[in-house]
């Protein structure tokens, strides 16, 4: 997937690190932070 979106706007998504585990209600809250922030900055 190529995704059209500046560097800066890159650089400020959420990060999650491959090895990074959650429970299940944190997994649930990071998802949505991850993609309240691609919706507001990606045009399909």
């Amino acid at each position: 997937m190529v995704l059209a979106i500046t560097k800066a706007a890159m650089d400020a998504a959420p990060q999650v690190k491959e090895d990074q585990h959650f429970q299940q209600d944190e997994f649930a809250a990071q998802s949505q932070k991850v993609n309240a922030y691609w919706a507001s900055h990606l045009t399909l």
